[in-house]
C-alpha cells in the first residue's frame, strides 16, 4: 500500500512550501540514510518539537515533483516527548521518480512553518 500520493501542485505553491520557517521550538531533522538505494528504508527524526504537534512531510524529487504525507490525510504526530519519526521505501513511495538528490520538508500542519533536509536516492 503506498503512504505517500503525487500531490498536484502549482509551482508557486510548491516554491512557498520549500521556502518556509522552521517549526516553532525545532532543534532538528535528520534523514537517514543520507545516500542509499532505492529499495533502502529510510527514516526522518526530529526532536525538540511542542508534544501533540501535526506535521506534515514533504518530498521533491530531482524533477521537482512533490509527494506528501497529507495527499492520504496521514498526518504525523509529535510523540510526548517532543520527538517523531517517520519511515518509508523509495521503491514503494516514489515508483517512476529519477535516481538522484531529493528534498523533504518536515512542516507543521496546515502552516508554511517548515524545516530541511535534502538526501540521495541510488545517484
Amino acid at each position: 500500500m503506498r503512504v505517500l500520493r503525487r500531490s498536484i501542485v502549482v509551482a508557486f505553491v510548491a516554491a512557498a512550501v520549500f521556502g518556509g520557517a522552521v517549526p516553532a521550538g525545532a532543534a532538528s531533522i535528520t534523514i537517514a540514510p543520507a545516500a542509499g538505494s532505492q529499495s533502502d528504508t529510510y527514516t526522518i527524526q526530529g526532536s525538540e518539537l511542542p508534544p501533540g504537534l501535526a506535521l506534515d512531510i514533504h518530498f521533491q524529487s530531482p524533477d521537482g515533483n512533490v509527494y506528501s504525507t497529507a495527499a492520504l490525510n496521514q498526518v504525523v504526530v509529535v510523540d510526548g516527548d517532543g520527538n517523531f519519526s517517520f519511515q518509508f521505501v523509495p521503491t514503494d513511495e516514489f515508483a517512476g521518480e529519477k535516481l538522484g538528490d531529493w528534498g523533504t520538508q518536515v512542516c507543521t500542519s496546515g502552516t508554511d512553518d517548515c524545516v530541511g533536509a535534502t538526501f540521495n536516492i541510488g545517484g
